[in-house]
């Protein structure tokens, strides 16, 4: 944020002295600073040069989650936490930053600050990351009005997350009984929790979600930010969802 876009409670001779009157970098939710008495572990991707092979991109990811898991105290989040990553999947050679590798360690420390809550609480900041948002396809995603009034042409907002979101997420497709059993109806057939009016209204929820411009400490090969929440586009919103 540069100093001079700042509210005017805020634009005070403090914090320009501490940031030197030019650029503010606001981290994301559990961001810590950089140690540099820890040198440089870890080769990084930036929009300058590659320093990653794909064989080193895939080895640092396994060896900063198992170095954390193989040493932390408690085994039961860390065991958790892998659990969780089987079922809110994110595929590395289905998103473009596949040579990075802070945005996957970021992307679990967000299910373990959760593991212990409310799985409402988890979905909801998985749902605005940036690389669940590119996983399943709804980062950047316009209305059907927005198209049309911009473009002329008739298109649907990506089902793909809502429908994910319903069946591998949350609800499945069926419902259920106390005991698990799956819910009959009186012809003795399963009975489904969600149809297709359901992805398309869910669908239309989810526009306008886009990626922030990438910041000086964090790793970007492309100018976007896959570190922090994504925000909002009103523009891009369905205006009736």
């Amino acid at each position: 944020v540069a100093f001079h876009s700042l509210i005017n409670d805020i634009k005070t001779s403090d914090v320009s002295e501490e940031y030197g009157g030019m650029v503010l970098v606001c981290g994301s939710p559990g961001e810590v600073a950089n140690d540099p008495q820890l040198g440089a572990l870890f080769s990084v991707e930036n929009r300058l040069q590659s320093f990653v092979s794909r064989l080193n991109a895939n080895q640092q990811k396994s060896d900063i989650f198992w170095s954390i898991a193989f040493k932390a105290e408690d085994q039961l989040g860390q065991r958790s936490v892998w659990n969780m990553l089987q079922i809110l999947t994110v595929v590395p050679p289905n998103i473009d930053a596949f040579k990075e590798t802070e945005v996957y360690a970021v992307y679990a420390d967000i299910l373990g600050r959760h593991i212990f809550g409310n799985y409402l609480d988890l979905l909801l900041e998985v749902s605005y990351s940036a690389l669940q948002g590119e996983h399943l396809t709804y980062v950047g995603g316009k209305s059907h009005a927005y198209i049309y009034e911009k473009e002329g042409r008739l298109s649907a907002p990506d089902e793909n997350w809502p429908r994910e979101v319903m069946q591998l997420f949350s609800i499945g497709l069926f419902k259920l009984n106390e005991d698990g059993t799956p819910e009959l109806d009186e012809n003795g057939v399963e009975q489904a929790t969600y149809g297709n009016e359901d992805i398309m209204s869910f669908a239309r929820g989810w526009t306008g979600f886009l990626r922030h411009p990438s910041r000086g400490n964090i790793e970007s090969h492309d100018g976007q930010s896959r570190v922090d929440p994504m925000h909002i586009n009103p523009e891009y919103r369905d205006r009736f969802p």
